[in-house]
């Protein structure tokens, strides 16, 4: 009797064990599905934003060139540890970088790569799990402008190639405000007008905010009056994106507010 006993509880015991491996394996399962149907989503909704299309170089990105080397050759080394930049872009994202020091601890992956548009941010995967701090974040930048409908970042001139990662260093500061359901909202809703219009004039008016508004400012200009652009391009772009007007009167009103601080902080007792 004590025998047959035992074994009746360590059948039981054995069963739990295994009901409760099985449930935890299907926990697993369905997070992971979860997981990877929300990125999933966040990708394809993403892989629609187009930013800045069809810019070609100027005859004035020389002498930019040369204010620029002389510019990012004071950045301490520390400030790009974790990023992760091509050659060739190096000049160019140093010199956006330095304008956005709350990103100084961010890792950043900027990688060639056909894409649709000229240039995406996305977050990696990892954002599901990881602290804040920890997050990820990779920059495509467009190689293989003859089968995509994006251009090859090459063909941008410097000052717009500055204005264009400067617009993608903001989403990223954007991405760094919001939680993980903040995040998954906008790959879900990106597609929605409403949210579009508003999320992309933000992130347009963080760059001015960051001091890239000329650069912003100059590409804008190009891609609306000079380019080759499409009609229903540039109509989306009006729709979605600040106007040459506000970029303006938003440069504007950061000089004066700067003026200001600058005036008091000069005025003498």
């Amino acid at each position: 009797m004590g025998v047959l006993y035992k074994l009746v509880i360590f059948a039981n015991t054995l069963h739990s064990y295994i009901k409760f491996f099985l449930d935890f394996q299907r926990m697993i399962f369905y997070k992971t599905y979860y997981f990877l149907s929300v990125y999933l989503l966040f990708m394809i909704a993403s892989f629609v934003n187009p930013v800045f299309a069809n810019i070609n170089k100027s005859d004035s990105s020389i002498v930019y060139n040369d204010v620029l080397y002389n510019e990012v050759d004071n950045l301490p080394l520390s400030f790009f540890d974790n990023k992760n930049i091509p050659e060739g872009i190096k000049t160019e994202c140093k010199y956006a970088l330095e304008h956005f020091p709350e990103l100084a601890s961010v890792s950043i992956e900027f990688k060639y790569r056909s894409s649709k548009f000229t240039m995406q941010t996305l977050p990696k995967l990892s954002f599901l799990y990881r602290k804040r701090s920890k997050r990820q974040y990779t920059i495509i930048v467009n190689n293989n402008a003859k089968f995509y409908t994006g251009m090859d970042y090459n063909e941008l001139s410097q000052k717009a190639k500055i204005g264009w990662i400067g617009h993608e260093l903001s989403h990223i500061v954007d991405f760094q405000e919001r939680n993980v359901l903040g995040i998954i909202r906008v790959g879900i809703y990106y597609g929605k007008s409403k949210f579009r219009r508003r999320l992309e004039r933000k992130v347009d008016d963080l760059t001015i905010q960051h001091g890239l508004g000329e650069e912003l400012f100059d590409g804008v200009d190009y891609m609306l009056n000079s380019s080759a652009a499409s009609e229903n391009y540039r109509k989306n772009f009006v729709l979605h994106y600040l106007s040459l007007k506000e970029i303006k009167s938003r440069i504007n009103e950061r000089k004066a507010k700067r003026a200001n601080k600058f005036s008091k902080i000069n005025v003498p007792k």
